[in-house]
């Protein structure tokens, strides 16, 4: 009897791995990717659907009543004023952020390229800017700008190089101040993701350049720009998107303002949504919102997708191949100068300010570049004065709005408010930190503190944040680890528009579909749940996860599911002992992503959970954050919001910079 069920046992064992070997890799992969989409389309489909649906009709909400307008709101859209000066401002915000973080980042990570001490201290406060969201980003900054109690105005009056304060958020100000801090929040990406294709580089390579007699800028034109070329590309995608998409910095800084100097397109949808009430015409706003990122989204994917792209060799060794030529020229050369001399014109045509900021940064670059490069080759002691300095300043840039939220918290309201503001608090105190948490405490003259009346809210917060966050991350890795296998391990058709069409949902504005998640939510009794945030979390972090995941799994090398089917194993066997235990790495990095994407996230969180018991940490913060009379008690609770996220990143800043962004397609 044992030997029959040992047979049937082996007759089950092999019919099941003759079944799923003889699958081929187009239908592996189509297995593979299916419950991705059927997720995106049973959770993103409708409220997608729904918003179209609401952008061709007229909303009249006093007498509840709805009438079909087919394309008339977007045709006000279009003859709007108010709405081609929000484009306008769009895309100067895109352009100026854009430049900020692409030369914040390839500096930084040019720089921790070299071998220097201190190097590791400096990759980990690097990464801190990153873990911290956009919410928390736009408060520290607003802090950092306040002309009453703001750091740069403290500095710049200590020194005498004012006898005023500044208001770095009027309205001439206004758009490059908020560029300025959203690019401090999202350049360390930038650079970890760069700093990790550079790392790659053989070391022969330089050596050939230094026999060739080729200069610093001759072995960055020659040697390291044809490796970072596609993960600069999608480093570029992630930032220009979250740049056109912006809403959290806009709402926390300037609130559109001062009058419509910092009104996006966002803002417009928003307002006209939420304020407004005429949810017909901020829906069609939202849908050239739309339409405006997938434009940018797909200019980039088209350049990755038609040029000879970086490949990796059996060995998971990251290679360059020529890239396609048009006539003399290659793909990416003849796009680029395009695609500049049409930035130039449209830019000295409608944004003529900005050709100054250009110039003028364009010349500092120069100069300073030539000064870098005489100093390096002057002497290796000046060599390191150099990169000591420059080290200095990114330390600076990346620690300053930290200490300042921190000098904040640790301060009574009567001591920051006086003149001048303190650099450093005469008297610490705690009192900020146990009155968040529901504490009670002594002002310096005897008098009682009563603990905020948000503590309730603060510590509810923090528990549903992480408790939805590790949910999402959970689900996020379950799905994306096979459909990402798919993208970077198989070849089938109808691969590059799987990968487009998932990363194109990233490029959705929130403001564009919170409307129907709210109406849908409200049908099925999801409004206030934690279940309703985690579906919407899940399609909110997929697309990057997806993305991080492929290039990862597009590294390993290419003899490994060989080696694993000669040894009988099948194409499932292979993906889960194989490949799986190599990818740790790649599969840390994307869980500390996902974890801290949804602990940040603030849109969805504000509408759908607001006031309900599953309401996370971000939400709790506008409450104080528009109370004037709560700078040091606001201080302390974004400083608690942002010590788990930090410690994460502190943690798997490691893992961070060694996931390499080659191109999967």
């Amino acid at each position: 009897m044992a030997v029959i069920t040992a047979e049937r046992g082996e007759s089950t064992e092999a019919k099941r791995r003759w079944t799923s070997s003889r699958l081929t890799e187009g239908q592996f992969s189509l297995l593979l990717i299916i419950p991705l989409i059927l997720v995106l389309l049973a959770v993103v489909g409708y409220p997608i659907g729904y918003s179209i649906y609401m952008s061709l009709h007229h909303y009249e909400v006093i007498f509840n009543r709805i009438d079909y307008v087919g394309l008339q709101n977007y045709r006000d859209a279009f003859n709007d004023p108010e709405v081609w000066h929000a484009f306008r401002v769009t895309i100067y915000y895109t352009i100026v952020m854009t430049v900020f973080s692409l030369v914040i980042a390839i500096g930084g990570a040019l720089l921790l390229n070299e071998t220097f001490r201190g190097r590791p201290f400096l990759m980990t406060v690097v990464i801190l800017p990153w873990a911290v969201s956009l919410y928390a980003t736009s408060i520290v900054w607003k802090y950092l700008y306040s002309p009453e109690w703001g750091f740069f105005n403290a500095v710049l009056l200590k020194l005498n190089i004012i006898d005023q304060p500044i208001d770095f958020l009027s309205e001439e100000r206004a758009v490059i101040s908020v560029a300025f801090a959203h690019a401090w929040q999202i350049a360390p990406l930038g650079i970890y993701f760069i700093l990790a294709t550079l790392q790659l580089i053989p070391e022969d390579q330089y050596k050939m350049a230094k026999v060739d007699r080729l200069g610093p800028f001759g072995r960055f034109r020659n040697v390291v720009l044809p490796y970072v070329k596609a993960p600069l590309l999608i480093v570029m995608v992630l930032i220009t998107v979250e740049a056109a998409r912006v809403f959290d910095t806009i709402f926390f800084l300037t609130n559109g303002g001062p009058g419509d100097a910092s009104t996006t397109l966002t803002w417009v949808a928003y307002r006209e949504t939420f304020q407004k009430r005429a949810y017909g015409y901020g829906s069609a706003i939202g849908w050239l919102l739309v339409a405006l990122s997938i434009i940018i989204t797909t200019v980039y994917f088209l350049l990755l997708y038609y040029r000879r792209k970086t490949k990796v060799d059996e060995l998971g060794n990251v290679v360059v191949g020529a890239e396609r030529r048009i006539g003399p020229f290659t793909a990416t050369g003849l796009f680029f100068a395009l695609l500049g001399v049409v930035a130039f014109v449209f830019v000295a045509v409608y944004f003529p300010e900005l050709i100054r900021l250009i110039v003028i940064l364009a010349v500092l670059i120069v100069i300073g570049g030539a000064i870098v490069v005489g100093a390096i080759r002057w002497s290796p002691r000046v060599r390191s004065i150099v990169i000591y300095s420059f080290a200095a300043l990114l330390v600076v840039w990346s620690l300053v709005p930290f200490y300042w939220l921190l000098n904040m918290s640790l301060m009574y309201k009567t001591e920051l408010l006086s003149v001048p503001t303190h650099l450093f608090p005469h008297d610490p105190t705690l009192s900020n930190y146990i009155r968040v948490f529901g504490g009670d405490a002594k002002a310096p003259d005897g008098s009682d503190l009563l603990a905020l009346g948000q503590a309730p809210a603060i510590k509810r917060g923090l528990f549903n944040s992480a408790l939805i966050a590790s949910i999402v991350t959970i689900l996020t890795m379950a799905v994306a680890l096979p459909v990402s296998y798919a993208l970077g391990r198989l070849s089938f058709r109808g691969k590059p528009v799987v990968l487009f069409t998932i990363l194109s949902t990233r490029s959705y504005p929130p403001i564009a579909i919170i409307i129907p998640f709210f109406y849908l939510y409200a049908d099925r009794d999801l409004l206030g749940t934690r279940e309703g945030l985690v579906l919407v979390y899940f399609t909110l972090t997929i697309p990057m996860i997806v993305w991080v995941l492929t290039s990862f799994f597009t590294q390993l090398p290419r003899t490994v599911e060989a080696a694993a089917r000669v040894d009988g194993n099948t194409r499932f066997q292979t993906f889960y002992r194989v490949i799986l235990p190599m990818s740790w790495p790649g599969i840390a990095v994307a869980t500390a992503i996902s974890f801290m994407v949804c602990w940040n996230e603030f849109a969805f969180a504000q509408f759908l959970t607001a006031g309900s018991p599953a309401q996370t940490f971000p939400p709790v913060l506008p409450t104080m954050f528009f109370q004037i009379s709560m700078p040091t008690e606001m201080a302390a609770t974004s400083i608690v919001g942002i010590v788990p996220v930090a410690i994460l990143a502190y943690f798997f800043q490691r893992r961070i910079r060694s996931v390499n962004l080659v191109d999967p397609l």
